[in-house]
């Protein structure tokens, strides 16, 4: 098992967790999936997004990285990051399907997973 979770790790690509998880890299890795497969039973997920889409249309950016860091990717996002995104939020709807379905691999790979959607 030890194992397959170094490869899952390797194959993903490392992504830098909150500062709220305890341990090393893949410990950090697996509380963060953890939280993640949380978060998408918290019957309050769609009132998170509803807070991210509200805060991006608001511009408030370091409301919307707080957001994403500590309520539902559990991963360090960069303003910058944030910023080149911005334009591919979309329907509230397509952004909680795709949270859903690949929230675990990252903020990035799930905002490419809805440009690639989209088209």
């Amino acid at each position: 098992m030890e194992n397959f979770k170094k490869d899952f790790v390797k194959s993903m690509g490392i992504i830098k967790s909150s500062e709220i998880f305890q341990g090393n890299i893949l410990e950090k890795n697996e509380q963060r999936l953890e939280m993640i497969e949380y978060t998408k039973r918290d019957i309050n997920l769609l009132t998170k997004i509803k807070h991210l889409f509200e805060n991006i249309n608001e511009c408030n950016l370091q409301d919307a990285q707080y957001i994403i860091e500590n309520e539902l990717f559990y991963e360090r996002v960069s303003i910058h990051t944030i910023n080149k995104y911005i334009n591919k939020f979309g329907d509230i709807n397509d952004f909680k399907y795709a949270y859903r379905l690949k929230a675990k691999n990252g903020f990035r790979r799930t905002m490419d997973y809805l440009v690639r959607k989209k088209h």
